[in-house]
């Protein structure tokens, strides 16, 4: 079997494989978007042939991520796949480990993300990755809502993202040790330019100056509709406001609830704890594995210097 990197034209084998893998469509938009378009521009896709049949697949999607003061660039793991007739051979741990081997010599620091339940063990055992913790799901249920309603009149909706962004990330930065860079250019391609999903996006405006912002979608479970609670930053003046703005927008759906992510050692965590948030499931597993060996960043292994939210993640 041969392992080697994507080709321009592996598009085709490469989703008949996700198809395969995970009994759902994977389309080349979605694709494009994902590996060709990211803000970085870099493309980490590792493949296993047979032949002329693909039997394995690994990719990971460049992320900038700020370590303290410094800026550095990082993974986060994405699709892993094997054909369901080559299981057990190794061919996930040999093509990540040719994935990272290709991101430390391009100078990267990290490579992280969201095992599932197949992959976790792998992960640990075989790739020398380090869980950070399990992160529960934040559930508010709108019968529940203690937060009482708040003048939202400074809140607008949000179509295009603009340096103001820009400023608010900076602002904010300083108390985030551990930090993907939500920059405007990045909030664009994650989220206005996604061909997933739709969101709702709003944003509290003083002056012409954004001092927070939250990102929301719909989610239809087999019981009830909820509201994803996507991404979220603010000033801690404006916390309040934006997630009044964010629960009196899941109520004009109708919705049942609530969902997001949030460190429980984050500020904001007590705010969402003290509207009515509670944890619940499911429960997802979250690990790093430096790729500077011999000088790795303490911030990467501990869970409280990060912050995190469903935008972080490819699934949401």
């Amino acid at each position: 079997m041969e392992t080697r990197p994507y080709r321009s034209g592996d598009e085709q084998a490469i989703i008949d494989l996700f198809y395969l893998t995970f009994r759902k469509p994977l389309l080349l938009e979605e694709w494009n978007w994902r590996y060709r378009n990211n803000p970085l521009g870099d493309l980490f896709i590792y493949l296993m042939w047979d032949g002329t049949k693909l039997v394995g697949h690994y990719a990971v999607s460049p992320v900038r991520m700020k370590l303290g003061s410094t800026i550095v660039k990082t993974a986060l793991s994405l699709d892993t796949m094997t054909h369901p007739d080559y299981v057990g051979r190794g061919i996930f741990t040999s093509l990540a480990e040719a994935t990272y081997h290709e991101l430390v010599r391009r100078d990267y620091a990290a490579v992280w993300g969201f095992p599932n339940t197949s992959s976790h063990y792998g992960f640990r055992k075989n790739l020398a990755w380090k869980d950070l913790s399990l992160i529960p799901m934040l559930v508010l249920k709108l019968d529940q809502c203690r937060m009482p309603d708040q003048n939202t009149a400074s809140i607008i909706d949000v179509e295009q993202f603009d340096s103001r962004f820009d400023q608010l990330e900076l602002e904010i930065a300083s108390t985030l040790p551990c930090s993907v860079i939500r920059d405007a250019r990045f909030l664009n391609w994650r989220f206005k330019a996604n061909p997933s999903h739709q969101y709702k996006i709003i944003a509290f405006e003083n002056a012409h100056q954004i001092l927070a912002y939250a990102v929301m979608k719909l989610y239809k479970s087999p019981e009830s509709l909820f509201v994803d609670l996507v991404d979220l930053l603010a000033t801690p003046s404006t916390i309040s406001v934006i997630l009044s703005a964010v629960i009196q927008y899941a109520r004009s759906q109708k919705a049942f609830g609530i969902n997001t992510w949030m460190n429980v050692n984050h500020p904001f965590y007590l705010d969402l704890e003290k509207s009515g948030f509670e944890p619940a499931t499911p429960v997802t597993y979250w690990g790093v594995r430096s790729l500077r060996e011999s000088t790795p960043d303490s911030r990467l292994y501990d869970y409280r210097s990060w912050y995190l939210t469903m935008g972080d993640s490819d699934v949401y």
